[in-house]
């Protein structure tokens, strides 16, 4: 119900600041002791959201935003890879994982185990200089089964994925770790696809709809909020962290996580975005988005482009409809 008169003081405020300057902007939060770090149009929506919590708090008017997670495990696995090669078959090579409290964002404990891969043994000059991952460590580990296990006791020793145990999602940068890189690794060795991984939380994809920014890699991402990437690129356990940093400010922010990516529950095995409960959607103000006007040229591109990917979602939709009978199995 927004008929109580805060809302509109609200709204009133939001106004003001979408026509503040940068420093007006920087100064208001330094009044509430939050972070200055980012672009304008990020800071403006960190003063929004601050302005509102508090608000509502002195006011006793309350938002539902108990968090339905208690954790997310971010992951962000390094794969064999090969330059230029559409149809390379990709094995799981590192295996890193953060555990992260929503209530906080605070970091409560690291995974991480490099795995030998099985059908490409050698790793190629290319995997070896994009993720920094040598030949020897991957003949040290153990193979995916193994790493895999080791992972699920690690879950279980914080008691995720246990009966009475806490609530938890993965994270990711994309789908494509949970969609590509798990489930192509699974079919691989014709083993059950895991139960915890069949939802998730595309960051990504929070990010940009939560900040309204276009959709972007972690690098950028990052430049939105006033940071640098810290450690080295495709490094899987230094790209995890780095997400983790995006996770934290989304958190302290006001963004409600919750996930919004999974397996659909139709006969082709599609990914489905899953969208959060009205109730638990913070309150906000629509603000008019920019209109981009494209020239024929461009729209002619952006056609060929979707028709492009669309052929290859078909693709991709025929493998996954082949082995979505042995995930609901599991």
């Amino acid at each position: 119900d927004f008929s109580h008169p805060v809302y509109k003081n609200i709204s009133q405020f939001n106004g003001q600041v979408n026509k503040m300057k940068r420093n007006e902007v920087i100064n208001r939060l330094k009044k509430y002791s939050m972070d200055t770090h980012g672009e304008t149009e990020i800071l403006k929506r960190r003063l929004k959201n601050c302005y509102r919590k508090r608000k509502l708090k002195e006011t006793g008017v309350g938002e539902n935003k108990t968090p339905i997670l208690d954790y997310i495990i971010i992951i962000d696995y390094e794969a064999t890879c090969e330059a230029h090669t559409m149809d390379y078959r990709h094995e799981i090579i590192e295996f890193p994982a953060i555990l992260m409290n929503v209530s906080d964002g605070s970091m409560v404990s690291e995974f991480r185990s490099y795995c030998k891969p099985i059908e490409n043994p050698k790793l190629t000059r290319f995997c070896t200089g994009l993720t920094g991952i040598t030949q020897e460590q991957v003949d040290k580990a153990e193979e995916f089964p193994v790493v895999l296990e080791n992972f699920e006791k690690w879950l279980t020793s914080h008691k995720l994925g246990v009966k009475r145990g806490f609530k938890f999602a993965v994270a990711t940068d994309g789908p494509w770790d949970m969609r590509r890189f798990l489930f192509y690794q699974c079919q691989m060795l014709d083993m059950p696809f895991p139960k915890w991984a069949k939802k998730w939380v595309n960051l990504r994809k929070l990010f940009a709809n939560f900040y309204r920014r276009e959709r972007g890699n972690i690098e950028n991402m990052l430049r939105h909020l006033g940071l640098e990437f810290e450690g080295r690129q495709h490094c899987g356990m230094d790209d995890t962290r780095n997400i983790a940093r995006i996770a934290q400010r989304l958190i302290k922010d006001g963004c409600f996580i919750d996930v919004n990516e999974g397996f659909s529950g139709n006969e082709k095995g599609k990914i489905q975005e899953i969208k959060p409960e009205k109730n638990h959607a913070p309150v906000d103000f629509p603000e008019p988005k920019p209109v981009n006007i494209k020239s024929e040229e461009e729209k002619r591109k952006d056609v060929e482009v979707r028709e492009a990917l669309r052929k290859l979602q078909l693709k991709e939709d025929d493998e996954l409809a082949a082995f979505y009978k042995s995930i609901n199995k599991y």
